[in-house]
């Protein structure tokens, strides 16, 4: 379990100083997936939502422009830091970009794109 205190903190210390809409989302994020546990009296986001939480965090933060989904560059950096170095090598992105995606020649990937990517690389 962790704390909403627990989270900005692991937060900010793997990105740094996030963009402020990612920092204020952060707690009405943890509001929607915590539950309140009756030993602390408090509220924590236990293991079983984490996963979910995360990405949707991960998803704020990429998002740059906060537009609500990711162009091309905000999904490969997003890309990039789910993707584990193997051997010391960073591996290539690839992008499957749904034809749905594709709006007045620009990509928007909302995110259900980018759950599908995160579960698969768990």
């Amino acid at each position: 379990m962790l704390t909403l205190a627990e989270l900005q903190a692991g937060f900010d210390k793997e990105f740094g100083a996030a963009a402020p809409h990612v920092k204020e989302a952060i707690p009405k994020m943890f509001d929607a997936h915590a539950s309140h546990d009756e030993k602390l009296d408090k509220k924590v986001l236990k293991i079983g939502v984490f996963s979910r939480f995360y990405a949707e965090l991960l998803f704020k933060h990429f998002d740059a422009n906060d537009n609500g989904s990711l162009q091309r560059d905000e999904a490969e950096r997003a890309l990039k830091f789910l993707l584990k170095p193997k051997d010391g090598a960073t591996p290539q992105v690839a992008l499957a970009i749904p034809a749905s995606a594709e709006k007045g020649g620009e990509i928007h990937l909302p995110f259900a794109w980018f759950w599908d990517q995160f579960q698969a690389m768990e």
